[in-house]
């Protein structure tokens, strides 16, 4: 990729999940080869936080955030901004910011419109005013193949506008000999006779539901005691838990119920170092097809627990006893998936070792990075000897 190009990545999300994470790792992966890199957020979001620690410069969404059709006057600056810094791609990371950004870009014939896409769609959108807007879309990237069912039969979106690129993630412990290792001292070197469960709690979680079947199954697991072991669930964020949102409510939950001994919290080591510690992990969030945690605790060497999507039963389908799958929201399920990867967890270890070839290169920085990049001088060209050869 010898071109350097102006682009500008869109992702107005108050929440900080594998979404905003893929779009903070773009940023870096782009300004890296050097290009000139422009974020449309919400100010002072945690993507936000993160984008300005780099030196990432971003604009800011004014006013309420909302994307249906009566409220497109209040993106009208998306516009104003792609013209005045002459940007030549744009990546959106949201299916709902898709549309208005599809339709600003109807005149911007040069201008490729590149579709980070990680989210079960529950919506199909064939509804005839939907047509110009998909056909707009030069690519979608979607983390791995199994998707690709589900976004074509929501969107039709042709396959030869889908690639495959992974999540970019993991491959740090190549070269990075300090994150495969715990930090010394750590606090969890306290606790290594017991079951140690980790379990992701994102800075933007308001809403304790989600964890209640977590504490039900631990509540189990503490008195079986697999192994002959205590079984503690260490819930990490990447916020301070004294300024997290949920930490009275889940203080309060576990003392009623007799678990305040059990669970402990952790934020101030990076999430994927304290995943080294980690017996075993715990995925619950149902709305994305793969999570980015779930995918370095696998390089990591650590067996998965993780909610039941087509993405999830394929991975399992394609490297067998690394990971369990169960209902969202099932307590039962989920103890029991957790007590059979606890049983068979040598097994487990050993399918790890035999597959981290395959998952580096099916979601590494490397594969990643390639991808990206291939795709944007790819769709770039097309354009370019398209609409100049239509246009002369």
């Amino acid at each position: 990729m010898d071109r350097k190009y102006n682009i500008i990545l869109i992702c107005p999300s108050e929440y900080w999940s594998t979404i905003e994470r893929t779009a903070l790792r773009d940023g870096k992966i782009l300004t890296s080869e050097g290009h000139q890199v422009f974020y449309y957020l919400l100010q002072d979001s945690h993507l936000d936080l993160k984008v300005k620690s780099y030196g990432m410069k971003a604009f800011y969404h004014q006013g309420r955030m909302s994307t249906s059709l009566l409220q497109w006057t209040r993106l009208r600056s998306i516009p104003t901004i792609i013209e005045q810094n002459e940007i030549e791609i744009v990546q959106c990371y949201d299916l709902h910011m898709l549309w208005p950004i599809s339709f600003f870009l109807r005149k911007k014939s040069l201008v490729p419109l590149i579709f980070s896409h990680n989210v079960e769609i529950q919506k199909v959108y064939h509804n005839f005013w939907y047509r110009p807007l998909i056909a707009r879309i030069d690519m979608t990237l979607l983390p791995n193949k199994e998707m690709i069912e589900g976004v074509v039969g929501s969107l039709r979106i042709p396959a030869h506008k889908i690639d495959f690129c992974g999540l970019g993630v993991g491959e740090e412990r190549l070269y990075e000999e300090e994150t495969n290792q715990p930090t010394s001292g750590h606090f969890l070197e306290n606790f290594n006779e017991d079951w140690l469960l980790g379990c992701y709690v994102g800075a933007h979680e308001d809403n304790i539901e989600y964890l209640k079947p977590l504490f039900q199954a631990l509540a189990v697991l503490r008195e079986q005691r697999p192994n002959d072991r205590g079984v503690k669930l260490v819930l990490i964020s990447d916020k301070a838990w004294d300024q997290h949102l949920l930490t009275t409510e889940i203080g309060n939950y576990l003392v009623d119920t007799g678990l305040d001994q059990d669970v402990l919290f952790e934020s101030k080591t990076p999430v994927i170092k304290v995943q080294r510690w980690m017996d075993l992990w715990i995925g619950l969030r149902s709305f994305e097809a793969i999570e980015d945690y779930t995918v370095t605790s696998l390089l990591g060497g650590i067996p998965v627990v993780m909610t039941r999507s087509t993405a999830s039963i394929e991975l399992l389908r394609q490297y067998p006893k690394i990971a369990e799958t169960y209902k969202r929201n099932d307590s039962r399920e989920l103890r029991c998936k957790i007590m059979d990867l606890m049983s068979n967890f040598k097994d487990s270890q050993k399918a790890l070792k035999m597959a981290y070839s395959d998952l580096v290169k099916q979601f590494g920085v490397t594969t990643y990075k390639e991808q990206l990049l291939h795709v944007y001088d790819k769709s770039v060209e097309k354009r370019s000897r398209f609409y100049r050869a239509r246009n002369p």
